[in-house]
């Protein structure tokens, strides 16, 4: 399957999901009335007469629904609230904390320097790493609600017990549930099961009080009705233990084939089975296995690389969240022999790792290795499948872009104010005077930037590549989430001005206006991007005709050929003639034309969004060309549609 392909099974194991949550709640609010109705057929042996009256009660009935509904509700919806930060709020609760991309510690560098690696190979955001410490064990774990803003966890045992290869193949199975769209999922079946499991604490808080109750009591002969109440609290208990059967079921379904998917594209994406199959045999051979010892690792052993709890059932798989740890390997590496080695406390033995500059061929995604590419739909098509996956290629790509910029810069891109620093820098003209004069207006506009810094960075930055600006900014994006939502909006604010300062948009500049804005407003909720999707074009036909338009007549200089891609295009999404922008509006295009065209169809569901996406491949490729300028106008494009498109 390709990326749109596993973003919509993605969306159908939602369904799934909320069918298996809602069969869980009839079944809990049947067997919560079973219990009560026993208590009280119990308490009045007069009432046992074995008719209908004695065994339906519609009041109780409606009682039990109102209350375990009450109980659900609020329990999802808290843990909802707890988790509103995304992965942030996971990482934190399984005791993580946020890695200083500065760190002096070399397994910490090693891990963040991989992360970047992938990042950029991936064409999405850098996510952010958080580190277990207490944990000796080996395992990982991406969270979040989208890519954008995606928390890549890792214990310290995975620091300590793998080589650089093993480590690389955990964090490309972590990417894979990143792009495959499954983080959404596995953090809103935490905030789901938690309402389930929040029966056992009300019947715990029951039996608790009034236990207490009894002790300030003196009259053992007061009838004061508490062992109902204990008898109550017995039944959600109880109930409470089947919710937990039927989370681990739930977490079970939706997750354990996308497992070896995630196995299966990590082996992708780094081509070296041994990587990943590494880390899964010594997952095996270690005493502390995969287990976490924090107390919330039940509510996230769904999302984590292996199991990170202890099976009630020792080692019966049938209710375990991921397959067995020998069929995983035995999928990757078909020679295992059943026999984990031993692993013992000390360092693993990485490979050569040193820096080799590679003359690597094809880095373009729109001239794909071994293809004769040919104008229109087979070209587009070709690249969309490419959307979402890595390549081992694309790793040494990213690897030879993150070496060959400037120490300064590098270092830069992991401070949020040099960051800031850069974003705008990035946007000064050549030209000195002119320069200086925006630089100044940096200072005016951006207080909280230290001038010193600013001069220091300034001339460095016109050194850089054309096509080294945006990788610079998707690793210097990740820093403003440390900002205050202050300095958040003084940043925007002066990009924007600065962007508009010689009343010309161009496409780098929108390019970096897209990157910028994409990240920080969500980071700042800002912006709401969790709509709901439009399930095919019909909706928005008229922004979608627009867009393409617009861009067939930006990217090609001949308007008989840009008229051409644009009819290629159309025919492509469907669009009727009577519905396709008029030729004569050729002379009002330009990127501003073209962004109010772009905001509606950011909001489709993942089929017609392919449709889309390759039809702007379509208008981009048709003169057989491919500048600078229109490679990062299809990124920024890539960025708002959440099409990650590889390097």
């Amino acid at each position: 399957m390709n990326f749109f392909e596993n973003q919509k099974k993605a969306r159908r194991n939602t369904i799934l999901l909320v069918f298996l949550y809602l069969l869980a709640v009839v079944l809990i609010v049947i067997s919560v009335y079973a219990g009560i109705l026993i208590v009280l057929i119990q308490g009045d042996p007069e009432l046992v007469k074995f008719d209908i009256n004695t065994f339906w009660r519609s009041e109780l009935f409606l009682s039990t629904i109102g209350i375990v509904l009450i109980i659900i509700s609020f329990g999802t919806i808290t843990k909802i609230f707890q988790l509103r930060s995304g992965g942030v709020a996971v990482a934190t609760s399984l005791g993580g904390r946020l890695i200083n991309p500065d760190t002096t510690d070399l397994k910490e560098k090693k891990v963040l320097n991989i992360v970047e690696e992938m990042a950029i190979a991936a064409g999405i955001f850098v996510p952010s790493v958080y580190l277990l410490p207490e944990e000796k064990s080996i395992n990982a774990f991406a969270a979040g609600y989208n890519p954008n803003h995606a928390v890549i966890g890792v214990s310290q045992g995975s620091l300590d017990y793998l080589s650089r290869d093993e480590l690389q193949g955990v964090i490309a199975h972590e990417f894979s549930h990143i792009l495959n769209g499954d983080m959404r999922l596995n953090i809103r079946l935490i905030g789901i099961l938690n309402g389930i499991l929040s029966l056992a604490t009300v019947g715990r808080v029951l039996l608790n009080s009034t236990s207490r109750s009894r002790r300030v009591r003196r009259n053992k002969d007061s009838k004061d009705g508490s062992g109902f109440i204990v008898a109550v609290g017995l039944v959600f208990l109880v109930v409470g233990g089947i919710g937990v059967f039927f989370g681990n079921l739930i977490k079970m379904a939706v997750s354990r084939q996308r497992e070896f998917l995630a196995d299966a594209s990590a082996v992708q994406f780094t081509r070296n089975p041994d990587g990943i199959g590494g880390a899964l045999k010594k997952i095996g051979g270690l005493v502390y296995g995969s287990t976490l010892q924090s107390p919330n690792a039940d509510e996230a052993s769904h999302m984590c690389f292996s199991n990170a709890i202890s099976s009630w059932f020792g080692n019966l798989q049938l209710f375990s969240t991921h397959p067995p740890l020998k069929v995983r390997i035995k999928k990757i590496d078909p020679s295992f022999d059943g026999n984990f080695p031993e692993i013992k406390d000390e360092a693993p033995v990485d490979s050569n790792n040193k820096t080799q500059k590679q003359n690597i061929k094809n880095k373009n995604p729109f001239s794909l290795p071994g293809i004769d590419i040919p104008v229109g739909i087979p070209t587009a098509q070709l690249i969309s499948n490419s959307v979402g996956t890595i390549e081992k290629e694309n790793i040494a790509n990213a690897k030879e872009i993150i070496n060959n910029i400037p120490q300064i810069i590098n270092s830069a891109t992991k401070d949020p104010l040099d960051a800031c620093a850069l974003m705008c820098l990035l946007l000064l003209p050549h030209d000195e005077p002119q320069r200086s004069k925006q630089k100044n207006y940096i200072k005016s506009k951006l207080p909280y930037l230290i001038s010193e810094a600013l001069e220091s960075l300034s001339n460095k930055i016109l050194s850089i590549p054309t096509q080294d600006r945006l990788p610079i900014l998707e690793l210097a994006v990740n820093q403003i989430k440390q900002l205050t939502n202050s300095q958040y909006l003084q940043l925007r604010n002066a990009i924007s001005e600065l962007i508009h300062y010689d009343q010309h948009v161009s496409i780098f500049e929108y390019a970096l206006f897209q990157l910028v804005t994409r990240y920080g407003d969500e980071a700042f909720q800002l912006v709401n991007f969790d709509r709901s999707l439009h399930k095919n074009l019909k909706k928005i036909v008229a922004p979608a005709s627009k867009m393409l338009f617009a861009l067939a007549h930006l990217t090609n200089k001949n308007a008989d050929i840009a008229q051409k891609a644009y009819s290629i295009a159309c025919d492509h999404c469907g669009i009727d003639q009577s519905l396709r922008f008029p030729v004569n509006h050729r002379e009002n295009v330009n990127i501003e034309f073209l962004d109010q065209a772009l905001d509606p169809i950011k909001y489709l569901a993942p089929e017609p969004r392919q449709k889309i996406f390759e039809a702007c491949i379509v208008c981009i490729k048709t003169d057989n060309q491919v500048n600078q300028d229109e490679m990062e106008l299809i990124r920024a494009i890539s960025i708002a549609l959440e099409c990650p498109l590889p390097r």
